[in-house]
């Protein structure tokens, strides 16, 4: 068995009329938090890795009704997300920064 992107790939070999077919199993890899913080780190990236294992864990694995194929795919797409946020202040900083501009006037 060899992992390549943490799929392992199975040939399986079958003769069907005299024609070898060959056909390629790919199997999804959980990550665990250590090799997902080594891959943010090496993306530069600041997805909390803990916070993605749970996200995943609690939908067992699963994009919509489909099984992950690709962990890393999934990491890129919450960096995505992640530039693209608007850097907003909440209604409670915006309030709170508004009430220390006030003080300032008095």
């Amino acid at each position: 068995m060899k992992f390549l992107n943490n799929l392992s790939e199975i040939n399986l070999t079958t003769i069907n009329k005299n024609k070898k077919i060959i056909t390629i199993n790919k199997y999804f890899k959980k990550p665990n938090v250590d090799e997902v913080k080594d891959y943010c780190k090496e993306r530069n990236n600041n997805i909390d890795a803990e916070a993605f294992i749970d996200f995943y864990e609690s939908k067992d694995w699963k994009i919509g009704k489909n099984k992950m194929k690709d962990w890393k795919a999934a990491v890129r797409t919450w960096e995505r997300r992640e530039t693209k946020k608007p850097k907003t202040m909440s209604k409670l900083d915006s309030q709170i920064s508004a009430w220390q501009e006030a003080k300032k006037l008095l």
